[in-house]
């Protein structure tokens, strides 16, 4: 009998045991449990990490000391206190993480609008050049047109060409320095 009662006082104490850890086991507080479902999301978003890495570490620091105030049995006001002030730092975090998000691709909307301005841009000093290049061709032609009229004039001892003859040498649409 001496094994039996000695097992009995070791199931009696186990269960002595189990009775008073049981009730010294902190009640769950739904709100403080809320906040950390709310970190643990915002912990795996790798945009946060990245973006709002400052405001994550500051709603962790906070989500750590409402629990250390539930812990230590602080008051309900304090803990609530605490908790509150936790969830809006994962609030802030997250906003962050959004703002930040939104800035990144409102600057790649920026840059590639600068982009097509500078396309644009480069393609109007294009066309520009082209239509500087074709004016400079066609006053090339007119002006080898004058010299040579100038010089045939010159050679007959002529004192002014006649502006017939040097228009009817010019390209077509030219005028040069004989308006009709």
């Amino acid at each position: 009998m001496n094994a039996l009662s000695a097992k009995g006082v070791i199931a009696s104490a186990a269960l002595a045991a189990t009775v008073v850890g049981c009730g010294t086991m902190a009640d769950p507080n739904p709100s403080l449990d809320a906040a950390h479902a709310s970190y643990r999301a915002l912990q795996a978003d790798p945009q946060a990490n990245l973006l709002a890495a400052a405001e994550l570490t500051q709603a962790g620091e906070a989500l750590r000391a409402a629990d250390t105030a539930w812990t230590q049995h602080d008051g309900a006001r304090t803990v609530d206190h605490l908790t509150y002030l936790a969830r809006q730092r994962v609030a802030i975090a997250r906003e962050t993480t959004a703002a930040m998000t939104w800035e990144q691709a409102a600057a790649a909307t920026r840059t590639a609008t600068d982009a097509d301005k500078a396309r644009a841009d480069r393609d109007r000093a294009r066309t520009d050049i082209a239509a500087a290049r074709q004016n400079t061709e066609e006053k090339s032609v007119e002006l080898a047109v004058v010299t040579a009229v100038w010089r045939s004039c010159s050679r007959t001892r002529t004192a002014r060409p006649p502006g017939a003859e040097v228009r009817a040498r010019l390209p077509e649409g030219a005028a040069g320095p004989f308006h009709a």
